[in-house]
């Protein structure tokens, strides 16, 4: 028996190891996040934790381990060698995660999954990122492999000496336990992410470790129809929610989101239909680096400052997800992300959806979409392309882009915007033009030292952005399509926020030069989703559309849904926290940023679930059902 319990142990302890000197690592790195935790709670985060470990630790060897008990020699050796190359996967995805959190404020979720064609590219930028980490990384991973394997030479040389049915009580023995392990234990439904939050977000993801969370998304996740509301219930929640039934006309009750739009939503507000729109999606840009946050260094983006006091500057906006594919099909698509895909990753990218340069090509605009990046930079090329854009260039469509590439991953962005000026100067008018920035995207590389004015990297390169952006203005306002043109600068998400609420607030801005719109804050809460109707009512476009979310000029209360590692949804003054379809907390976001004091549940509470509920139920079904659009509905 000491040798079995020796062969197991071989098994389980190094992966046990990895675990819990990564999840010491994780609070290391981490720790300005656990500080104001007692010792006890940290500790209880811990011991939980392991829970998690042996369950990933279960789903990998429940099967594979069964033939632990007949193999010796060379082949029980080949077979701990095939485990050490396991662990050492576990060991690459757990160094990936510590690197990531600082960016995505979300354990590493699907990433690995939905970015797999991405991988070689993504891991070249961590080495040319991180070189000392990913040396160490490497001399770690070898040296790990080479002494497990060492382990497993030692133990071959001791044989079993046990009868046969001996061996198969042991596989049945091991196998009940590994299940059992991998499961979580013997509750009635197997563990999953939402036990790990019970204590909190932030205490949850110390708990949390991303192999865990591969393993169950490789093994058991499938996308489904949710079920959280009776479907006739939700869909007129929906409708109330949206709050279109007087200014829209639904032709099918089997397209919860398809509509007309037959009167505007703000009789008080519109511009010429034939505008011209500038959009400016501003890589990882949020709220708090602006004007918008009292604290914030005014220095930091002193262009954006100073030219959003014209206009409109959105104060209560909110990103869709963590990721600028989800940013992209919120603002362009008005398709909000969800928990077990990313549209842009998606086989329902083929469903037909209504996008924005699809309604304003059929207006009579001409529609470009402008990045840097190379040319199918995690789907964002051939995304923009099947939205309708009339042309889509990228990094290889620049003029001697050698000269202008930032040699990670794509054209600085001052030439990004001396492209948009020049697309802008030949295009027939009305035109959309949709600019999509990257110098402030990790590892925050500047053309210029002079731009070198923070101690923080990514802060110069917000620096950079905003200056590039200032002279784009400077450039801009001496054309003469300037007046008659719709300038909108918004960011596809957020990173290095300081609380659950800056993880999600956005800028977003509108200026038209003549004078048409007010200059003045807004104040009405919405989302990405929100700017394809605000748009519609903006231009008093009578279309149709299937955006998920409403006009920000609409007279009834906002909206916005922040999809992360679990889901935040804002009301009022109110954030809503959800994992999955479990309410976990209500906070003030504006008092209590950080969601760190609950509000008790009162009269708008249950309401409040199942609008939620119903909202992200009926948009997810309906576009895993293709229930979006019409088919063959351009």
């Amino acid at each position: 028996m000491t040798i079995i319990f020796q062969r197991i142990a071989l098994l389980i302890l190094p992966a046990l190891f990895t675990f819990f000197i990564f999840r010491s690592l994780f609070l290391w790195r981490y720790w300005e996040r656990f500080e104001t935790f007692s010792s006890g709670e940290l500790m209880q985060s811990f011991l939980h934790g392991i829970r998690f470990d042996f369950g990933a630790i279960g789903l990998t060897l429940s099967i594979l381990g069964l033939v632990l008990f007949w193999l010796k020699g060379r082949v029980l050796v080949f077979f701990y060698f095939l485990c050490s190359l396991i662990w050492g996967l576990f060991f690459l995805i757990s160094v990936a995660d510590l690197i990531q959190y600082e960016f995505s404020n979300q354990r590493l979720l699907f990433d690995l999954l939905t970015l797999k064609d991405q991988l070689a590219r993504t891991s070249f930028l961590v080495w040319e990122s991180y070189k000392f980490v990913s040396f160490i990384t490497l001399l770690c991973l070898l040296g790990g492999i080479y002494a497990y394997t060492a382990c497993g030479k030692w133990i071959a040389r001791l044989d079993l000496p046990i009868h046969w049915f001996k061996r198969i009580c042991a596989n049945v023995v091991y196998l009940v336990v590994f299940v059992i392990l991998g499961r979580g234990g013997l509750q009635t439904k197997p563990l999953t992410v939402q036990n790990a939050l019970t204590h909190g977000y932030t205490l949850g993801h110390l708990t949390l470790n991303p192999a865990f969370i591969t393993l169950r998304l490789v093994l058991f996740s499938h996308i489904k129809t949710y079920d959280y509301v009776p479907p006739d219930i939700a869909q007129a929640n929906v409708r109330s929610l949206l709050n279109t039934q007087e200014t829209h006309h639904y032709p099918q009750n089997d397209l919860p989101f398809y509509r007309k739009r037959t009167a505007s939503q703000n009789p008080w507000l519109s511009i010429d239909t034939n505008t011209n729109i500038v959009l400016i999606v501003w890589e990882s840009f949020g709220a708090f680096l602006t004007r918008l946050n009292p604290d914030a260094d005014p220095n930091i983006v002193p262009n954006f400052n100073r030219l959003s006091r014209q206009g409109l500057l959105f104060d209560q906006f909110f990103a869709n997800g963590v990721r600028s594919m989800e940013g992209l099909t919120a603002l362009l698509s008005s398709l909000p992300a969800y928990d077990d895909f990313t549209f842009i990753m998606s086989p329902f990218q083929q469903n037909p959806v209504s996008t924005l340069p699809r309604i304003l090509k059929k207006n009579g605009y001409s529609t470009t979409f402008i990045h840097g990046a190379y040319p199918d930079s995690f789907g964002i090329h051939s995304y923009a392309k099947s939205t309708g854009f009339d042309t889509v260039l990228s990094r290889d469509d620049f003029e001697n882009y050698q000269d202008k590439f930032d040699g990670r991953w794509g054209i600085w962005d001052q030439y990004l915007f001396d492209r948009t000026l020049q697309e802008a100067n030949s295009q027939q008018q009305p035109f959309f033009i949709t600019a999509f920035t990257l110098s402030s995207h990790i590892p925050y590389n500047l053309p210029d030292e002079r731009f070198r004015q923070f101690d923080q990297p990514w802060l110069n390169t917000h620096h950079y952005t905003d200056w590039s952006l200032g002279q784009f203005f400077a450039k801009a306002s001496t054309q003469p399509w300037y007046q008659n043109t719709l300038f909108i600068v918004v960011a596809d998400h957020t990173k290095h926020a300081e609380s659950y609420h800056a993880d999600a607030w956005i800028p977003l801005w509108m200026f038209k030069p003549d004078g048409s719109l007010p200059n003045q804050s807004h104040h009405q809460v919405g989302g990405q989703v929100d700017l394809l109707p605000t748009l519609l009512d903006l231009l008093n476009l009578e279309e149709f559309s299937s955006s998920t979310g409403k006009s920000l000029f609409a007279a009834s209360e906002g909206f916005a849904m922040y999809d992360a590692s679990d889901n935040t949804w804002f009301r009022a003054e109110k954030a809503y926290t959800f994992s999955e379809n479990k309410l976990l907390g209500i906070y003030n976001w504006k008092t209590d940023p950080n969601f760190e004091h609950p509000l008790p549940q009162d009269a708008l509470t249950a309401k409040e679930v199942l609008s939620y509920l119903s909202w992200r139920q009926v948009g997810h079904n309906a576009l895993i059902t293709n229930k979006i659009m019409p088919l063959f509905q351009d």
